[in-house]
């Protein structure tokens, strides 16, 4: 589900267009994947968040070692 109701969404003349080219990643409140709800009210419920983002930083430090200074 996206927020229509804001200021980038107005006005909303095709729906498939606006998600295209005027929706932001933080428009979307709701993601349903094959009948699955994979995010609801902004909470992504697939996922550890914690373990995701130390994973993200632990890759950083190996690409920032493998790079040089």
């Amino acid at each position: 589900m996206v927020a229509t109701d804001w200021a980038r969404q107005t006005p909303l003349y095709d729906p498939v267009s606006h998600l295209v080219y005027a929706t932001h990643g933080d428009d979307v409140q709701s993601v349903i994947i094959n009948g699955r709800v994979v995010m609801r009210d902004r909470q992504v419920l697939t996922l550890d968040e914690k373990q995701v983002l130390s994973d993200a930083r632990a890759m950083a430090e190996s690409v920032k070692k493998a790079v040089g200074p």
